[in-house]
């Protein structure tokens, strides 16, 4: 997956929320961990409203218990997303898809209850969690993979 990794906020802007991109790669050098996650983040974004996902709200978060970072509709069915980006390096070591692990999913499984409790959705509504894993290798290119009903599906 190749994409242009930045909406520009004006003509003649050259930065992506404070990333410099070159040649339409993301720079992926000396940035904090949450840096770094914030790029995949937007990247599934972007990957998502593409697949006609209409984003709802991002970083939906419940003390104690954790975050949903993309919360979306398609199709009348709200998708929550947990999305894990790493540098490909990395997940020689240890596979992206372990990061999810059964004390996450059923934590998400919680925050997803509460989040449409909270805002008054109908009981019979359809709904699932997804995830997004984005690789970003040193080049800047990156993949993007779509995983989903990981709360109710084994997969690993």
């Amino acid at each position: 997956y190749k994409a242009l990794f930045w909406i520009p906020d004006q003509v003649g802007d050259d930065k992506w929320n404070g990333f410099v991109i070159q040649r339409n790669k993301v720079i992926t050098m000396n940035l904090t961990k949450r840096e770094f996650g914030n790029i995949g983040e937007n990247l599934a974004v972007e990957f998502l409203t593409k697949r006609e996902y209409k984003i709802l709200f991002r970083n939906y978060r419940i003390k104690n218990i954790g975050e949903i970072d993309i919360i979306t509709k398609k199709n009348e069915r709200i998708v929550f997303f947990e999305v894990k980006t790493r540098n490909v390096l990395h997940t020689l070591n240890f596979p992206i898809e372990y990061s999810i692990d059964k004390k996450k999913r059923r934590n998400l499984m919680k925050i997803c209850q509460l989040y449409l409790f909270e805002n008054k959705f109908i009981s019979s509504i359809d709904w699932q969690v997804d995830a997004i894993f984005v690789k970003i290798d040193d080049r800047g290119d990156c993949k993007i993979d779509h995983l989903e009903n990981i709360l109710w599906e084994q997969y690993y």
